[in-house]
């Protein structure tokens, strides 16, 4: 349908209890296979500290629709 699809993950580095350490990374659609086979080593489209999510920002990164 041609609709852009995004990935949103919630990674926790090994060991972590702090959200400011926890990053929320966000992933284009063509970026699945990838993200399969590599997990968190593929480099996002964006991402940000849990407890810093700049929400305007992520909404203009879909917005944007950009592939990789």
């Amino acid at each position: 349908m041609g609709m852009p699809t995004y990935i949103l993950v919630q990674w926790h580095p090994k060991g972590t209890t702090k959200a400011a350490e926890t990053r929320l990374l966000l992933y284009h659609g063509t970026q699945a296979q990838e993200l399969h086979e590599k997990g968190v080593e593929t480099p996002p489209v964006a991402q940000w500290a849990l407890n810093a999510v700049n929400w305007s920002e992520m909404r203009a990164e879909i917005v944007k629709g950009r592939r990789i």
